[in-house]
């Protein structure tokens, strides 16, 4: 099992529509690829971090990562919506331990 996870801040002004529709829209799209598990929206409390946001997903396995990662829908997304909207992001992905 990978838990992939994704923080970042986006170009919209704090609870704007614009910020809205993307929280809306970004999980309906990408909750709709093969292989995504346990999709979650989060925000950020921590003063700590500049990121406000995060995607979190599981996949089964590399296989089901790598599909979804190469998928139309995704390389759509990060294309169309991620890179014009996303102002920072850090990307991590987990496996359990040991």
């Amino acid at each position: 099992m990978i838990r992939h996870t994704v923080s970042f801040s986006l170009v919209h002004a704090p609870d704007s529509a614009e910020e809205q529709e993307f929280l809306t829209s970004a999980p309906a799209l990408l909750r709709a690829i093969d292989g995504v598990r346990d999709f979650a929206v989060s925000r950020q409390v921590s003063p700590k971090s500049s990121y406000r946001f995060q995607f979190a997903m599981s996949f089964e396995d590399d296989a089901s990562y790598t599909a979804y990662d190469q998928s139309d829908a995704h390389q759509e997304f990060v294309a169309t919506r991620w890179q014009s909207e996303v102002t920072e992001f850090e990307e991590l992905d987990f496996v359990a331990y040991p």
